[in-house]
C-alpha cells in the first residue's frame, strides 16, 4: 500500500503507520522549491507528534551453542571475535552499527540476528548427521546475513538431513525425538531426546517447512508433533516395527517438501 497524506482531512496524516513520519523525514530532499520537510509542517500544525529515532534494543541473549570438535573453526561458545560479540559482528557484516537510526528496511535486517543465530545452532546440534561443521560464527554469517528465505533455506537443508538419516544414526546422536525412561527418575519422559527435546524438533519443523507451507501452515504442523507422536506410539507400541520421525516423513508424505 502507498500512502500518502489526504489534505482534504483536518488531519491528513490520520490513520497512517507508525512509522511513516520516520520514513519521510528519513529520505525527504530539501529543494529551493520546497525547503521545508512535510513532517516538519505537520509536526508544526499539531497533525503529529515529533518523530523520534528509533533505536535498536539491545538483543535477547541466546542460549550457549554447542561446542564443535577439536579443528571444526567454530566458536566453541557465544562469542566471536576476542571482545566483540556475535550481535556485534552481525551487524558490522551486514553494515550496520550496533545502534543509532534505523529505517524499515534496515530495521528487518537487524532482525535476522535472533533467526541466523538459531540455524547456526541447529548446524552445529545436526552436524553429526550432515558431516560437516557449519564453521565460525563470522563466517557463518555471510551464507544468509539478512535474508530470512535463505534462512529457512538452510533450516530445510538440516531437516531434510534429520529425515535422511538411518534409525540408527539418529539414536547415536539422541535426535530420536521419542519418549525414553530416564535413568534418574524411573519415569518415561514424553518431551524426546535431544538438548531442547521436542521443542527442537518443533522449531525445525517450523522453519524448514515454512518454504512449503507457509509460516501459518508450518507453524500450526509442528505444534502437532506432540500429538503425533502418542498416535505413533498407540500404532507402533514400543516403535519396534516405525521409528517415530520416520513415521511422520511417511505419514504425511514430507520427503516431497524438503
Amino acid at each position: 500500500m502507498v500512502w500518502k497524506p489526504d489534505f482534504s482531512k483536518e488531519n491528513p496524516y490520520e490513520g497512517m503507520p507508525d512509522y511513516y513520519p520516520e520514513m519521510v523525514e528519513e529520505y525527504f530532499v530539501p529543494t529551493a522549491a520546497n525547503p521545508t520537510s512535510p513532517i516538519a509542517t505537520a509536526v508544526e500544525a499539531g497533525w503529529i507528534d515529533e518523530p523520534t529515532p528509533t533505536v535498536l534494543p539491545t538483543p535477547t541473549v541466546l542460549p550457549p551453542t554447542p561446542t564443535p570438535p577439536a579443528g571444526a573453526g567454530g566458536l566453541g561458545g557465544t562469542t566471536g571475535i576476542e571482545g566483540i560479540s556475535p550481535f556485534t559482528q552481525y551487524m558490522q557484516q551486514i553494515g550496520l552499527g550496533a545502534g543509532g537510526y534505523f529505517n524499515p528496511a534496515q530495521r528487518y535486517q537487524a532482525a535476522q540476528y535472533d533467526p541466523l543465530r538459531w540455524l547456526y545452532g541447529q548446524a552445529q546440534t545436526y552436524a553429526p548427521l550432515r558431516q560437516t561443521q557449519p564453521g565460525a560464527w563470522g563466517d557463518y554469517i555471510g551464507s544468509a546475513a539478512g535474508q530470512m528465505g535463505q534462512i529457512g533455506q538452510g533450516a530445510q537443508n538440516i531437516l531434510s538431513s534429520l529425515f535422511g538419516a538411518t534409525p540408527t544414526q539418529r539414536m547415536e546422536q539422541g535426535l530420536t525425538y521419542e519418549p525414553y525412561l530416564d535413568p534418574m527418575t524411573g519415569e518415561m519422559t514424553y518431551g524426546g531426546e535431544g538438548a531442547q527435546g521436542m521443542s527442537q524438533l518443533q522449531d525445525l519443523l517450523t522453519m524448514g517447512l515454512r518454504g512449503a507451507w507457509g509460516p501459518q501452515g508450518a507453524g500450526r504442523f509442528a505444534q502437532r508433533a506432540p500429538a503425533e507422536q502418542q498416535q505413533w506410539q498407540l500404532q507402533y507400541p514400543g516403535g519396534q516395527e516405525q521409528n517415530f520421525i520416520d513415521y511422520i516423513r511417511e505419514k504425511y508424505n514430507l520427503g516431497q517438501f524438503i
